[in-house]
């Protein structure tokens, strides 16, 4: 492959190294440069662009990256679509991923060019979830590098085992002090807890905290059993406590006390005839990652689960220290199967003050306000949550909104200028949407359809986090943010919307070409907006 700045007569059919604007129109970075976008080009005087030019044998990188993807994919994944040298493996059932790194080494190890990203062996997966992509570095990957790669031998390493469904039962052990309310609640956790990992709660079970009260109940199992879940009202503290001498007296056998993960420090793991039995810590009544989740995941997946597995489980197992963690099931993050949320905050606290003594957003558009307007559009879509942020004239909008039923959030920072409003908007965000399209509330010509093009094209499993319309080339509004840009909004400042961030983050958009000029219409000016209502056809 050449690389490098070359007249533009010498471009055809060569790869963009970087965008550049020509006039008005945007060529992005990996675009082939055709007869159409030379002719771009010289009519906006650039005569020199840095760019790619394939030789022979060159594999262009996203024909690369599917290569990869394809050799490495195993049972129950899919691949997303090639897009910048990219393409993604995607998990088609709820399970536990199985990598061999060992092969995934070795594809990273044949060029620079060629490179395989993971998710941690055995990580807990949904349906719908990536869990590795393929990448191709440069614009193409040479010949050399590709023929190696169809040498070796890595086919199928990255995988899903799905969730077997297995069937359970819950066996309390119970002490007069301690509450029967703390039993109800252990008894909530633990079902979703299993439903998580395909499994179903079939039966619950309550005894004395004493062995041979335990051992008695284990015993009248039913063979249909696959897997039983004893938590005792005591938590286990050695080999020959209540709970590990009831299931040997029952006739099991001990495989491993003890884990090095924390929480989970104190989960038993045995056998009883053809049934796992786990002697559960007292941290498996709270819903949140704990050792358990571990354990429990690779069983529920079909898999043995060894002593030596366990004691493998130390680098990684301080989870009460991981940042990164789940939220308690039930919210969001139990639902990756789901498609993704996304919430739309819609802008409305300006002072309009280039408009006069009039707030843009109040005046008249047909036969509603500026504002009704865009919120009847927004809401058209069947988001699920639309909310409005108010600041100048708040009762006045806010009222607007209420007649939507939608929420309304007041920035009472409004009068420092639009950054205030775009944080508030992320602030308010339901911790349960992957992201947020910001709707300023002065563009009335924006329609429901444009906004649910702009949702359908967001897909954070297949790394579409940052969604912008365009149209002839030119960016408009409104954008779509996903979840992982938030933390960036905080730096914004004065009078900078969102925008200001999409220097920072240009390689991530996602471009949605749209047939209308309405995502460049606001209503600054009073003479703006007499232009536009003049325009509106009767």
């Amino acid at each position: 492959m050449k690389f490098g700045r070359f007249p533009i007569a010498d471009c055809e059919g060569a790869y963009l190294a970087h965008s550049i604007m020509a006039g008005a129109q945007r060529l992005k970075k990996g675009v082939q440069l055709t007869s159409s976008e030379l002719n771009l080009l010289r009519s906006a005087d650039v005569s020199h662009v840095t760019a790619a030019i394939l030789e022979e044998g060159d594999v262009h990188e996203d024909e690369a990256a599917k290569c990869i993807a394809e050799k490495i994919m195993g049972t129950s994944v899919s691949l997303g679509k090639a897009f910048t040298g990219r393409v993604n493996i995607i998990a088609e059932v709820d399970g536990l991923l199985d990598v061999d790194a060992g092969k995934i080494n070795t594809i990273n190890a044949i060029d620079e060019a060629l490179t395989v990203a993971t998710l941690n062996n055995h990580a807990m997966v949904r349906k719908g979830q990536m869990v590795a992509t393929a990448k191709v570095i440069p614009l193409a990957a040479s010949a050399k590098a590709m023929e190696v790669l169809g040498t070796v031998e890595v086919s199928s390493c990255v995988t899903v085992k799905p969730y077997t469904g297995k069937e359970c039962v819950l066996v309390q052990t119970e002490l007069p002090i301690v509450k029967s309310s703390l039993y109800d609640k252990t008894s909530d956790v633990l079902e979703q807890r299993v439903r998580d990992f395909g499994a179903k709660l079939s039966r619950e079970i309550r005894c004395i905290h004493e062995v041979d009260s335990l051992a008695q109940r284990l015993l009248s199992l039913e063979g249909s059993t696959e897997l039983v879940l004893i938590i005792g009202a005591s938590a286990i503290t050695d080999r020959r406590d209540v709970i590990p001498a009831g299931i040997v007296q029952a006739g099991g056998h001990i495989i491993h006390f003890g884990m090095p993960v924390d929480p989970g420090n104190l989960l038993l793991v045995a056998r009883l005839g053809e049934k796992w039995v786990l002697g559960l810590p007292g941290c498996a009544r709270s819903p949140k990652l704990n050792g358990i989740d571990q354990v429990l995941s690779r069983l529920c997946a079909g898999m043995n689960v060894r002593a030596a597995d366990i004691m493998g489980m130390g680098v990684g197992g301080l989870l009460s220290e991981y940042v990164g963690r789940p939220q308690p099931r039930g919210g969001r993050a139990a639902n990756h199967q789901q498609e993704p949320l996304v919430a739309i905050a819609i802008l409305a606290a300006g002072r309009s003050s280039r408009m006069g003594a009039e707030n843009k957003l109040l005046l008249p558009y047909k036969s509603r306000t500026v504002l009704d307007h865009v919120i009847t559009e927004a809401c058209a879509v069947g988001s699920t949550e639309v909310f409005v942020i108010s600041g100048h004239d708040s009762n006045e909008v806010e009222a607007v909104a209420e007649e939507h039923g939608i929420k309304r959030y007041h920035n009472a920072d409004y009068a420092s200028g639009m950054a205030s409003s775009v944080k508030a908007a992320i602030s308010h965000v339901p911790n349960e949407c992957d992201g947020v399209l910001m709707v300023l509330g002065d563009m009335p010509a924006i329609t429901s359809d444009v906004i649910a093009q702009l949702i359908a094209a967001y897909n954070p499993a297949e790394g579409r986090n940052l969604i912008m319309p365009v149209h002839n080339g030119k960016w408009g509004n409104p954008v779509l943010w996903g979840k992982e840009y938030f933390s960036s909004f905080e730096a914004l400042q004065g009078d900078t919307g969102a925008k200001a961030l999409l220097r920072e983050f240009q390689q991530d958009i996602i471009e949605v070409e749209v047939q209308t000029e309405a995502i460049f219409m606001d209503i600054d000016t009073a003479e703006a907006y007499r232009t536009f209502i003049e325009g509106i056809p009767e």
